[in-house]
């Protein structure tokens, strides 16, 4: 992920298109916001060895990072999706922070 930014700011505007971005924690939600992307998507680790290998954190950790993520997106007014296989806890979360831009 590391040309992220050059990918998404040399995305052209459509008419009906949002583009969105996978964000893991709150650096790649900035990133994304820095770089005019308006829907931001969340993601966890399905096992511990992978969340630890792809975020460096276990999936509880990943879920608690979620909180501040969600909370800056409600704060800009950026869209969020949420990935099914977290639903429960991120719904738990959505209904904390994000009620009016929460997108499935």
């Amino acid at each position: 992920m590391a040309d992220h930014l050059a990918v998404a700011s040399g995305l052209e505007p459509r008419p009906g298109v949002v583009y969105s971005a996978l964000t893991p924690n709150l650096r790649g939600y900035e990133a994304a916001r820095a770089a005019g992307i308006r829907r931001v998507a969340v993601f966890a680790a399905a096992s511990e060895a992978f969340s630890r290998k792809n975020t460096n954190c276990s999936i509880a950790e990943s879920l608690k990072r979620f909180e501040k993520l969600l909370a800056a997106a409600k704060q800009h007014g950026i869209a969020v999706s949420r990935v099914r296989f977290v639903r429960s806890r991120l719904s738990a979360i959505r209904a904390k922070y994000h009620r009016t831009t929460w997108q499935s």
